[in-house]
């Protein structure tokens, strides 16, 4: 862990910039990778096939089971879907207010498992694992730390949050806040990046 040195320095994550980058084009790396052909099940015969007792030999038909359907069609998503490990630590952090333990254990998922829960956030008690998350982007805003960690977060965060972030106000709201303090923060880091290219 690099301690920042002042807190008016915007510090990095000590991560390779890989990592990062292949989680904002994760969707691209996907779709490159998938393959041309679908796979075909391959269906085996059983070793004895059943017939039906005859001069000819005749197969038995395999009776399908009919499933009863459940008493209600409507399931609810959170009740299918445990709390993560990632959920489980933010949410920690999030009642502490110390963002650090769920930054060391971001570094070290992979990022097809990082992509999946920033798409998988639940609605559920006020769209608190939302705002969990947003809490998490103005706090590390705010200290200047992780800075290409939160970017590549956000990013992912955006496009796969977006309409649910437009259709509820009190999240917009905090959106806005964000976009404020990341103008502000990127703002300092452009003019330092041309400030030496000139």
């Amino acid at each position: 862990i690099l301690n920042q040195l002042n807190k008016e320095l915007i510090t990095l994550s000590m991560e390779p910039t890989s990592k990062w980058k292949n989680l904002v084009n994760f969707d691209l790396i996907k779709e490159r990778n998938k393959a041309i052909m679908p796979k075909q099940k391959i269906t085996q015969a059983p070793f004895i096939l059943p017939t039906i007792p005859g001069v000819e030999p005749v197969f038995v038909k395999q009776q399908t089971e009919v499933i009863a359907p459940p008493s209600s069609k409507v399931l609810k998503f959170s009740t299918l879907r445990p709390v993560t490990p990632f959920i489980r630590k933010l949410q920690e952090c999030y009642n502490t207010g110390n963002y650090q333990p769920f930054v060391d254990k971001v570094k070290t998922m992979p990022i097809a498992t990082i992509d999946l829960e920033l798409r998988a956030l639940r609605t559920e008690d006020d769209y608190l694992e939302y705002r969990m998350i947003i809490s998490f982007f103005i706090n590390q805003l705010q200290s200047n730390s992780n800075f290409d960690l939160v970017v590549a977060l956000l990013n992912v965060f955006l496009k796969a949050q977006q309409d649910v972030l437009i259709s509820e106000p009190k999240l917009f709201k905090k959106m806005e806040e964000i976009l404020v303090l990341h103008k502000e923060k990127w703002g300092r880091v452009s003019s330092l990046i041309m400030h030496s290219l000139s």
